[in-house]
């Protein structure tokens, strides 16, 4: 049995360039020329805020809650570059921050695959 789980690790190895990441999603404009049509992307944007506690509302047709924050910037991207099945995912990680003279840095992660 260990053989067999040992030879299959070796055949079906993970790829790390299935995926596909893009930076500062919101800021300026994405290219995605470096991404194929069906790899899973990943789209990053942190910003700094004073407050932890955010606004969201949700899409229907993405369905999806959007930070009202930025909820005409992540809808531009939504529409541009991810399919709109089950796989899509947006994430907001807040953390407290020591160093810097916001409160808090959040950021914005959105996984989908690209169209």
């Amino acid at each position: 049995m260990i053989k067999f789980l040992f030879i299959f690790l070796f055949i079906f190895e993970a790829n790390a360039k299935d995926n596909c990441e893009i930076y500062n999603i919101f800021d300026e404009p994405v290219k995605s020329n470096l991404c194929q049509k069906g790899q899973r992307l990943f789209g990053y944007h942190q910003f700094d805020s004073e407050n932890s506690q955010f606004k969201y509302e949700f899409n229907k047709k993405f369905n999806v809650h959007l930070l009202k924050l930025y909820k005409s910037e992540t809808l531009n991207f939504l529409e541009k570059f991810c399919t709109n099945d089950n796989n899509l995912k947006i994430k907001e990680i807040i953390n407290f921050n020591k160093k810097r003279n916001s409160k808090f840095t959040t950021k914005v992660i959105i996984s989908c695959k690209l169209k």
